[in-house]
């Protein structure tokens, strides 16, 4: 059995909701809602979808000997207020083309900057978005190209301390590397925070996926889709 599990209030997919079906292991469903349940036996199943912040989904099945089912299971979202609650990890509903990015951003492996945060922070501009993520640092200099730093990516400077490794920051736009200055510079002061649908921050070699290799750290920037 396979399928995707959707918000029914927007139809974007749901990352992370367990999907149980009677007598098999349970699955959770991954960046772009899909989820698979292999080998389940003929007969009649239940199945539940759980996560937090939506509805519980129950359903029963009819399963023929052979048969591969394909189901998407729209999810309503759970209008309860709590008193109290513990959370652990987070649930991210995920927008229609931007399921690469955040498959990469549950690796866990670097930092993601999602629209809901960017709204909640209300930046000015690019750079003061930037100047909020932690180890972060702007080249006030537009004339300079090094004008991004993290802790482990930053210019060589004569005479300076340890740990400044002559590794650049390797900024990505909507997929294609910034190369030039002048266009780094156009994103850093032109590009409205209100178009941005996400920024994912990798610090250090060991934390980029493959995807961008190779760099010593990558800021990509992703756009909202028109």
């Amino acid at each position: 059995m396979t399928g995707r599990i959707l918000d029914a209030t927007d139809s974007l997919a749901v990352g992370g909701a367990e999907v149980h079906v009677t007598g098999v292991r349970s699955a959770r469903s991954n960046g772009r809602g899909v989820f698979t349940i292999p080998s389940v036996p003929a007969g009649a199943r239940q199945i539940s979808v759980d996560i937090f912040g939506y509805e519980p989904f129950l359903d029963r099945l009819e399963l023929a000997a052979g048969q591969t089912v394909t189901r998407d299971i729209y999810l309503t979202r759970d209008t309860t207020l709590l008193s109290q609650m513990k959370v652990k990890g987070r649930s991210l509903r995920v927008p229609a083309g931007f399921e690469d990015v955040y498959d990469r951003a549950a690796e866990g492996r670097g930092l993601l900057i999602t629209r809901e945060q960017i709204d909640s922070l209300h930046p000015r501009d690019l750079i003061a978005l930037l100047r909020e993520v932690p180890d972060v640092r702007i080249n006030p200099n537009s004339s300079d190209f090094d004008r991004i730093w993290t802790s482990q990516c930053r210019p060589t400077i004569p005479g300076s301390a340890a740990g400044f490794n002559g590794q650049l920051v390797q900024v990505i736009y909507n997929g294609a590397p910034v190369t030039q200055r002048a266009f780094l510079n156009d994103v850093l002061s032109r590009i409205a925070p209100s178009l941005i649908q996400a920024i994912e921050v990798y610090d250090g070699s060991i934390t980029v996926p493959p995807r961008f290799q190779p760099a010593c750290g990558v800021i990509a920037i992703w756009t909202r889709k028109q």
